[in-house]
């Protein structure tokens, strides 16, 4: 009679966790916590499956550097090794996963059989592995020399003959006087690792199949590399800021005509179109000609730059504000209909008349005014660009000048 379900998992997680216990205990030499038959101990298994690769039974990345960092806190040296099978995907590529499964398994008992006792190993991930190897580097070497050479030997699996080989990046750990706290000891951890990483990358260029360590050589690689990205960083930061700069009109503050050209394609209204529906703003500064002349072009360029905050502190939020040139400012509103786009536009004019900026040569008021024209898509229209729009309001504000209607708000 077949087991319910529950019953069916608690078994097989049970001898999921016998088998695991069973190979940790043979690669370190002491005896199985349990025979085969007795179930698994529940009060350990959460703790144990927490800190152990699943596959290898070996300690995971995190476990293996709490370990680490607890021998470091007594005062034991060593080295740092990371094991890197090479062209590992191959494998999995052409066998299947669980050939490579089992070939991982095997060179993970294998590693540790090339290794003394009190040597930490981990499964890091994939197919890597990382150890932490008391004593010198000497030592220490030997051991790894060890390790690749029982990893090149062939591995059958169901009658499949597999031949993998290993790249191996080994660099000291050089302790600090002093107890340093947990977070310096994982920071020094971090950058031992990563050293011996560039080492375990350079043995894979020299051609794989090989011990390398780190030395001054890699160490100048290394530093050239952190030297030429930060030459790199720095130059993209100021390529970005130099991008801002032509963003922004540099006189105002506001967006640039560059900007402003970027826009002018976006169409709205219509299948397919970037946005639902616009509104455009075309604002000309009355007798502006009239204003440099009479009060200079020093106090030209302060009239403009106090014009271009009212027109954006009157903007609403979310409306796009460019200084188009010379005394043009435009707008753009997205998501608008033309009766709410000619009330912003009434706002942002009563504002610059009301800021009372003298200017005794307009004869359209004491102080400085603007035109503003007005176009809006309709819904339900053909789909119309943002640059067609500008162009219909600003003919407004033209024909307005013409019509000597300033200081006025026109619609196309």
């Amino acid at each position: 009679m077949p087991l319910p379900v529950p019953r069916l998992l608690a078994t097989l997680e049970q001898r999921l966790w016998r088998t695991l216990a069973r190979r940790a205990a043979q690669r370190s030499g002491q005896q199985p916590t349990a025979r085969p038959d007795e179930p698994a101990p529940r009060d350990g298994q959460a703790e144990w499956m927490r800190c152990h690769d699943p596959l290898t039974g070996l300690y995971c990345r995190s476990a293996f550097m709490e370990s680490v960092q607890r021998l470091l806190a007594r005062g034991v040296s060593g080295s740092m090794a990371i094991v890197d099978l090479d062209h590992f995907k191959k494998v999995n590529d052409e066998h299947g996963h669980d050939v490579g499964d089992a070939v991982l398994q095997c060179m993970a008992s294998r590693i540790q059989a090339s290794v003394t006792a009190d040597v930490t190993v981990a499964r890091c991930g994939g197919d890597e592995f990382i150890l932490f190897m008391p004593g010198t580097v000497v030592h220490a070497r030997s051991g790894l020399e060890r390790a690749l050479a029982a990893i090149r030997q062939p591995v059958d699996v169901d009658g499949k003959e597999i031949r993998v080989t290993a790249s191996i990046g080994l660099t000291p750990l050089r302790l600090v006087a002093g107890a340093p706290d947990a977070s310096r000891l994982h920071a020094r951890l971090d950058r031992t690792l990563s050293s011996a990483d560039m080492a375990m990358y350079v043995a894979k260029s020299e051609g794989r199949d090989r011990l390398r360590e780190f030395d001054d050589e890699i160490a100048g690689v290394a530093t050239a590399r952190r030297e030429l990205a930060k030459t790199v960083a720095t130059l993209s930061e100021r390529n970005r800021a130099l991008e801002e700069q032509v963003e922004l009109d540099a006189l105002t503050g506001l967006r640039s005509r560059r900007a402003l050209d970027a826009v002018l394609p976006t169409a709205c209204g219509g299948a397919g179109a970037q946005a639902r529906r616009f509104a455009v703003m075309f604002l000309d500064i009355d007798h502006f000609h009239d204003y440099n002349h009479h009060h200079g072009d020093h106090q030209g360029d302060e009239a403009l730059r106090r014009v271009a905050q009212l027109v954006q502190a009157a903007a609403r939020r979310g409306d796009l504000v460019f200084r188009k040139g010379g005394e043009e400012f435009v707008v753009v509103l997205p998501d608008t209909g033309d009766a709410e786009a000619r009330l912003a536009a009434e706002r942002i004019r009563s504002a610059v008349e009301q800021a009372g900026i003298p200017h005794r040569a307009s004869p359209t008021a004491a102080v400085m005014t603007i035109t503003v024209g007005v176009a809006a898509s309709q819904e339900g229209d053909q789909p119309v660009t943002v640059q067609a729009l500008m162009v219909r309001a600003a003919q407004a504000a033209m024909r307005a000048k013409v019509q000597a209607q300033r200081n006025r708000v026109h619609a196309a």
